[in-house]
Formats: structure tokens, C-alpha cells, sequence
């Protein structure tokens, strides 16, 4: 999130700050410049901040559903793949500790 913040930062502060003050001289108001003058100018840099998040989100909802698939196997956070992966440390790692313990008799 820093990094939309850092962005839409600089977006904003690419306008400068003369038009928004020539604005209020003309008679807008501080929200009225902010609307008419400043958003308009920034409209670029705020359609990136909010491409971006939408794609951050998006990749973040995707990363969640392959990690679980199914609504009806959903388990709190931390036990997530515990299941699986104890299952295959079981399968996997059995003859290889029992080669390793009869490694140093030879």
C-alpha cells in the first residue's frame, strides 16, 4: 500500500500548485479547485494508482484461492497445507532416514 501512496504522491504534486491558487483567487473554493483544476490534471496518475491496486488485490485474491480450492476444506491460516505436507513427510522422508542411520555402520 506505501507504494500507491508514494505514487499518487508525486501524481499530485506534478500540478502546480499556482493553478490551484489562481483558482481560489478566481473565486473557487479550496474543494472547488481541488475538483475542477487539480483532479482533472492528476486524472492519469490516479487511473495507474487504482490499475494497480485493482491488480495487487486481484493477485492477491488468486494467490488465496490456489491455495485453497474449495470452500468446504477452508482451515485457519496456520494450518493450512499441514495435512498434505505431513502426509508426504511421512512417504518421502522415511527411507531416507533409515539410510542415513545405517550409512555410518558402513
Amino acid at each position: 500500500m506505501a507504494f500507491f501512496e508514494v505514487l499518487a504522491r508525486t501524481t499530485f504534486h506534478t500540478v502546480p500548485r499556482e493553478l490551484e491558487e489562481a483558482a481560489v483567487v478566481d473565486g473557487n473554493s479550496r474543494p472547488g479547485a481541488f475538483f475542477n483544476i487539480v483532479l482533472p490534471l492528476a486524472r492519469n496518475g490516479v487511473r495507474v494508482c487504482a490499475i494497480l491496486t485493482f491488480m495487487s488485490a486481484f493477485g492477491e485474491y488468486i494467490f488465496s484461492k490456489s491455495i485453497i480450492p474449495e470452500p468446504q476444506s477452508a482451515m485457519p491460516g496456520r494450518l493450512i497445507g499441514y495435512n498434505t505436507l505431513s502426509v508426504k513427510l511421512q512417504k518421502d522422508f522415511r527411507p531416507a532416514s533409515g539410510r542415513r542411520n545405517i550409512a555410518p555402520l558402513g
